[in-house]
């Protein structure tokens, strides 16, 4: 694409993208003629199809065991170097994030009704509320960092204060999660992370999105009339983000992926939002790479670092967080979703690449409480009941050591008739009123039987 010369550029770096019908068609039309859409198209004989299917699976597979790997490598490579840290997360998703720049001239660019900067206050909390933030997939943590580094400027403009009617800013407390174990170590090493850690604001874990569920994930641990309670991510987070996470674990449909959109919506607590932005369809980076042999399903492709990237559209996400027909109330409210769509310049040699996201925000149903409430009790149940188990087995075995019996239980005799014939044969004599010492039976199979 050249450069438009009547276009005005923001900070020489990009400019909104209009894509026109003959955009779109020219860009299908490119990716359609592939070398990869070229193979799937094509009609093959049952053998040949068979045969494509298998080797797709195949290679499928094997991106799914490396995956870890592969982003583990990556950033053992780049360390903290690849990624620059997004501070426009407020003007992305001001509803979710402008309050920590409300004293900030960095405000977001939205404009209210009058045409005057729309002003996002510090939300109202409980005393002790804490406001929970989860970034699902938050490698270095290039998107969460800022946000904490924030809220710590906004607390120390509050304490500096001398308005006693100025509102708090509630304490924030973040959970980082990412698939590669270095990134996470990475993360634990920057000084804003450990700052917070120490003050048990921040926590960061080796997480898989599409296999772990967020209850398997301990945040915190407190104990209350001798029973010790764990919280866990599920039902926790005020905001999920999910920043360039999905395109990650694989196409839709596919396992992998609804498994990890239910993981995500999970996270979050009665009312809480779901913010997403990723890769959209016809994204200049898909177009490259469906130009070689790359492609591991429908607009799913293998980078050269043996990365995955899925190239979304608006329905995707609608298929995997919406309860567009009303039967999943398990699912979220869709609050927004488009493309983002923009041109952006490379001052260097003044070429230019046209990019396509997709951005959404999601929530959950409040009238989710109740389901949720039934959950947290269940848990509890559970915790109880585990935490109880060591005592009342050995009142169990304690009580039986006190009975002068050689009763079993009736259903042994069934699946193990041989084993335990001699324990029967005692049973009836003692219904018989003859007793006899069960302990000079012998068994009446050897070992050759």
């Amino acid at each position: 694409m050249n450069t438009t010369d009547n276009a005005t550029w923001k900070g020489d770096v990009w400019i909104d993208d209009n894509w026109t019908a003959e955009d779109k068609a020219k860009a299908l039309e490119l990716l359609a003629s592939s070398p990869s859409s070229v193979q799937a198209n094509k009609q093959p004989q049952h053998h040949e199809q068979q045969q494509q299917q298998q080797r797709q699976v195949v290679v499928f597979n094997e991106f799914r065991r490396n995956a870890s790997t592969n982003w583990n490598s990556f950033y053992e490579q780049n360390q903290t170097n690849f990624f620059k840290d997004r501070h426009y997360l407020h003007k992305a998703f001001p509803h979710e994030f402008a309050w920590l720049y409300a004293h900030s001239s960095d405000n977001n660019d939205e404009l209210d009704e009058s045409g005057n900067p729309r002003l996002y206050s510090i939300p109202t909390r409980k005393k002790d509320d804490d406001f929970t933030i989860v970034e699902i997939g938050c490698g270095v943590g290039n998107a969460i960092l800022p946000l904490l580094e924030q809220h710590t400027e906004l607390v120390h403009k509050h304490a500096s204060s001398d308005d006693d009617d100025a509102v708090p800013p509630p304490r924030l407390n973040i959970h980082c999660l990412d698939f590669a174990p270095t990134a996470i170590n990475l993360l634990k090493q920057d000084p804003r992370f450990r700052a917070a850690a120490e003050e048990w604001r921040a926590t960061a874990h080796v997480f898989d999105l599409s296999s772990m569920h967020p209850s398997t994930i301990s945040t915190s641990s407190s104990s209350t009339n001798n029973h010790k309670q764990t919280t866990t991510l599920a039902n926790s987070a005020d905001v999920a983000i999910l920043l360039f996470c999905l395109s990650a674990i694989g196409p839709h449909p596919s396992a992998a992926l609804s498994r990890a959109a239910r993981h995500a919506m999970d996270m979050l607590k009665p009312g809480g939002t779901l913010v997403i932005r990723d890769y959209g369809r016809l994204d200049e980076a898909q177009m490259k790479l469906s130009r070689g042999e790359k492609s591991l399903g429908s607009n799913f492709y293998r980078k050269g670092d043996g990365t995955g990237c899925y190239y979304f559209e608006l329905q995707d996400l609608k298929d995997l967080f919406v309860n567009d027909d009303g039967d999943d109330s398990t699912k979220l409210e869709l609050l927004e979703l488009d493309y983002i769509q923009r041109v952006y310049r490379n001052r260097g040699d003044d070429s230019t690449r046209r990019r396509v996201w997709i951005q959404g925000r999601f929530r959950k149903p409040i009238d989710a409480a109740e389901e949720n409430k039934s959950h947290v009790m269940s848990v509890g149940c559970i915790d109880d009941y585990a935490s109880t188990a060591l005592k009342r087995w050995d009142n169990y075995y304690s009580t039986l050591a006190t009975v002068k019996s050689s009763a079993l239980p009736s259903n042994l005799f069934q699946i193990f008739p041989n084993e335990f014939s001699p324990w029967q044969s005692l049973m009836k004599q003692q219904k018989k009123g003859k007793q006899q010492n069960a302990q000079t039976l012998e068994p009446s199979y050897t070992a050759s039987d």
